[in-house]
């Protein structure tokens, strides 16, 4: 960023004048230009109280001159050893405020790319050296962790001879890390972490495999619970799912439970110190395929109900409805019709 002064203002007869120019630093540590002004050391003019006591004495010098003609005067001499002192006057400072302005730089095309290009360059050094720090330091603390769990949390995981090896090679690695290779390559510490890791990941899978393994285990084994309950339940919310189904459930059951319990019992038979027949992942995934398949089928969703169909107003009933018999079990339509009582007494006269 550039700054211009628009105008300086001409001095004021001054011996001295200078532009000062006031930075401001925020709270963003930018820095911006705050005020400019220009700074003028002025020789003030005579005040006319000064011109009036001049004239007073040199009334008084006439009148002395006047009495010294009528008396003679004894003439004085100078003396050269106190001279009469010379009044100085005093300079006062004026400060005159200049308009000062933000012009903005300008780049070219050429020169933007040159800069991207430069912060380019600086970024992928400053990752590279980073990623240096950060695999020398991989190598030095896996040295330090592993030694140390090898005596404690590990130490029944590993057989001696493991243990032995791997002291002999983080020894050698560490001399090697203060030594020739204090400034190496990030593949060279890449390679001495992977040397070192073929011997503790093994150690690191069984101890790991120990404590998870009983966890998931156990969540299988209620997974399995679950489903056998349900699928052999007599709750009124699954009996519409067919018995086909339910056996399917209980059959998927039975041959996950029968896999892992042949894994388990190889898995007890062995040591601490030998590898795992029996990964946690392994059997969480199982859990995770048994819930899928059993979900499906003990989640279906009871049929919807059939809805009557409502009957159209006017129509005619499909059937004619039954008619009544009397207790001589004839219908009211097969009685012979008898004449009323009125009827029955007209007769011819």
């Amino acid at each position: 960023v550039k700054y211009k002064i628009n105008k300086i203002p001409k001095p004021h007869k001054s011996d001295t004048a200078d532009v000062r120019v006031t930075f401001k630093l925020d709270g963003d540590l930018k820095i911006t230009a705050d005020t400019a002004e220009l700074v003028e050391s002025v020789t003030p003019p005579p005040s006319p109280k000064k011109d009036e006591t001049k004239k007073e004495e040199s009334t008084k010098k006439e009148d002395s001159k006047s009495t010294s003609e009528e008396k003679p005067a004894t003439e004085t001499k100078p003396n050269p050893e106190n001279p009469p002192a010379k009044s100085e006057k005093k300079k006062i400072t004026r400060y005159t405020a200049i308009d000062i302005v933000c012009v903005p730089s300008s780049f070219t095309t050429q020169q933007i790319h040159e800069a991207i290009e430069k912060e380019n360059q600086m970024s992928i050094a400053d990752r590279k050296a980073i990623e240096l720090a950060d695999a020398k330091n991989a190598v030095e603390e896996y040295c330090y962790n592993v030694r140390d769990k090898l005596e404690t949390s590990w130490a029944k995981f590993a057989t001696e001879a493991e243990k032995q090896k791997f002291r002999s090679l983080a020894l050698d690695t560490e001399d090697w890390l203060y030594n020739e290779g204090a400034n190496e390559t990030k593949e060279a510490y890449d390679q001495k972490l992977k040397e070192l890791s073929a011997i503790g990941q093994p150690i690191k899978v069984r101890a790991d495999e120990f404590e998870q393994r009983d966890h998931a285990l156990s969540a299988l084994q209620t997974t399995i619970q679950k489903y056998r309950e349900l699928a052999t339940s007599n709750s009124p919310a699954y009996e519409h799912i067919e018995q086909k189904d339910k056996d399917e459930v209980l059959r998927e059951c039975n041959e996950v439970e029968k896999k892992i319990k042949e894994l388990v019992d190889k898995q007890n038979s062995l040591q601490s110190y030998d590898d795992p027949v029996i990964f946690s992942s392994d059997v969480l995934h199982r859990n995770e395929n048994l819930q899928t398949f059993c979900a499906k089928i003990m989640n279906k969703p009871k049929p919807a109900p059939k809805k009557e169909e409502p009957k159209k107003e006017g129509a005619a009933p499909n059937k004619e409805e039954p008619k009544t018999e009397t207790k001589e079990g004839k219908s009211d339509a097969q009685k012979p019709e008898t004449k009323s009582s009125q009827d029955a007494m007209d007769v011819d006269t």
